[in-house]
């Protein structure tokens, strides 16, 4: 722990906050900033979204380390700051953090979205209700589940005791991705009278950010991939080049000495390019027998 808190200022300027252009009911980072396509087309319960991180490394470790190793001072680090990015001119009249199923909560031993939730309501001051909302159903993690199962997997699991008649209310969780949960317990709190939902997140996950770096990075792959195999070819097309030119100097050579063999001997010599064999720098030069030199054959390649 540093004397700035649980990290350093470094370390907090490497955390990926979220501090892009975003949509305001869903924080999922649109250009334009104003509601996304799908939020239009199927608009959630909850009407804005505040979320502090996107989530990916390092701040996906954080949470994990806080909901499976036990880092409870996490939970307050975290709450502190979300407390920073809400609006104080939009306060809701009180604050419900994401229930945990009993037998969950037993295994676990605490709910980290209430000791967030609680957190945040000492800092600015609201109302929390830690047992306005029930979970009812102990259903499997969402997490565990592809993202079109998750909104059936949490129908009908929450329950809300409260009277929410005319209420502003903020809803508390550590990580929003598809929002089936948020939009589950949202529409518990909505059929007990709740006029406005919000919902307040740590981390946002970005459901094709990942997708989308694959497929740059495959597309920055196969690029490097087509270059190399060019740069193979141009390669193999050098070598060749260089073969050739070496095979043609030695022909030159060859073809010389002879004449110059023949000239000394005064014997006839013919040297010719060998049909026979398949390389165009094969050839012979034969001495007549009556020189007494020894027979030139390069039938073979050089």
């Amino acid at each position: 722990m540093s004397h700035d808190g649980l990290w350093c200022m470094a370390c907090d300027r490497a955390l990926p906050y979220l501090d892009i252009a975003h949509c305001p009911t869903c924080a999922l980072p649109i250009p334009s900033g104003e509601v996304c396509g799908q939020c239009l087309q199927h608009p959630p319960l909850f009407v804005r979204t505040t979320a502090v991180f996107g989530y990916a490394f390092p701040l996906d470790k954080l949470i994990q380390a806080m909901k499976y190793g036990e880092q409870l001072a996490l939970a307050h680090a975290f709450a502190e700051k979300l407390a920073q990015h809400i609006d104080r001119n939009n306060l809701p009249d009180c604050i419900i953090p994401m229930p945990l199923h009993p037998a969950k909560l037993r295994e676990r031993g605490f709910n980290q979205s209430q000791l967030i939730a609680a957190k945040i309501a000492r800092d600015l001051d609201l109302k929390l209700l830690p047992d306005a909302c029930r979970r009812i159903r102990d259903t499997p993690p969402q997490s565990a589940l592809p993202w079109k199962e998750r909104k059936k997997n949490v129908r009908n699991a929450f329950r809300c005791d409260a009277d929410l008649t005319g209420k502003h209310v903020a809803l508390v969780d550590d990580v929003l991705t598809t929002g089936a949960s948020l939009n589950a317990i949202a529409d518990a709190v909505q059929r007990r009278g709740a006029s406005e939902i919000s919902a307040w997140v740590v981390a946002r996950t970005l459901p094709r950010s990942g997708y989308r770096r694959q497929k740059t990075e495959d597309r920055r792959q196969k690029t490097e991939d087509r270059r190399q195999k060019t740069e193979d070819r141009r390669q193999k097309t050098e070598d060749r080049r260089q073969k050739t030119e070496v095979l043609l100097r030695l022909r030159r050579i060859f073809i010389k000495k002879c004449r110059i063999a023949a000239h000394k001997n005064l014997s006839p010599v013919f040297c010719h390019l060998s049909s026979e064999n398949q390389s165009p720098l094969s050839f012979c030069c034969t001495n007549a027998p009556s020189s007494g030199l020894s027979v030139f054959d390069s039938s073979a390649r050089l």
